[in-house]
């Protein structure tokens, strides 16, 4: 449906990443948990720094850095964890792009989606012209009922997978924040509406061996 519906639109330039989805979770693993912690638990199991790994399992002198708790036992998992997901697949086009074309982003982030986006609002506000990579987020201070008021309001057109219960579509294969959603997560919701994506997610990807071992229903 977002392929679909950006294709209506005219004047866009069609960004791919230097290597599919496949192979990134081969090279560096699957993103799951948080952004934060993938990095942590990633770092643990691959860096060679004694200092960094016992940084990553201990915390550094203020207690900070530190895989949770909750999820040290995936660092012996037989599979791997990472944060290198979107870089890939998604900043690295970008960045590329930003550097060939000479332009700079619009993003449509919103400071209520992660502790991290907010921070940065609350650091930069909506326009950062003056950083190492401008950028301008000119709804950082909204939430959802705005867009839709926006939306309803000045008849904007937006993809139909918006009416099908998914309130994000970022990446269909995305698993972070997976365990802090409501019934039905992405996942079972996917089964519903794309069960040929689910499969291909499940049983090629693999995905449902990390949803089970997080404990997330799929």
């Amino acid at each position: 449906e977002i392929r679909s519906f950006v294709k209506t639109i005219d004047n866009v330039v069609w960004l791919e990443p230097d290597m599919p989805f496949p192979q990134v979770i081969q090279k560096y693993g699957y993103p799951a948990i948080s952004k934060e912690q993938s990095q942590y638990i990633s770092e643990y199991q691959n860096t060679k720094s004694d200092k960094l790994r016992d940084i990553r399992w201990n915390g550094n002198k203020y207690g900070r850095g530190k895989i949770s708790e909750k999820w040290k036992y995936l660092v012996d998992l037989d599979f791997k964890i990472s944060d290198k997901c979107c870089t890939v697949m998604k900043k690295r086009p970008a960045y590329k792009y930003e550097k060939a074309t000479g332009l700079h982003p619009i993003l449509g982030n919103m400071s209520s989606e992660s502790s991290k986006r907010h921070q940065n609002y609350l650091l930069y506000g909506c326009n950062a012209f003056d950083a190492k990579r401008p950028t301008s987020k000119p709804i950082s201070f909204w939430n959802d009922s705005d867009i839709y008021h926006y939306l309803g309001l000045y008849d904007v057109p937006y993809s139909k997978i918006y009416d099908m219960g998914y309130r994000r579509t970022g990446c269909m294969f995305c698993m972070f924040g997976i365990h802090m959603e409501e019934k039905p997560n992405r996942f079972q919701l996917m089964k519903q509406t794309h069960p040929k994506q689910y499969n291909y997610c499940m049983d090629k990807l693999g995905c449902k061996e990390l949803l089970s071992s997080i404990n997330v229903d799929y």
